[in-house]
């Protein structure tokens, strides 16, 4: 999976969805769990953003040791 294709999995229009999945179709629940409908967006987009940092940070260390001509062994 690309980091492109994993961003798209992580879209705001799907978090009602995954909440349906997890509290078994009653949003309700979700809400009774974790709170306001806001406070749930803004978990959401920060959980979307530490994702994507964490994502460059590793394409960046990546980088940085194949320039440097440095491979970890497993």
């Amino acid at each position: 999976m690309t980091s492109a294709a994993g961003w798209m999995e992580l879209d705001q229009a799907k978090l009602a969805p995954l909440l349906r999945m997890k509290y078994h179709d009653t949003i309700a629940d979700a809400l009774a769990d974790r709170g306001r409908p806001e406070e749930i967006g803004r978990m959401f987009a920060g959980f979307q953003n530490y994702l994507s940092l964490s994502a460059r940070r590793s394409r960046v260390g990546m980088n940085a040791q194949e320039v440097n001509g440095h491979q970890e062994t497993p």
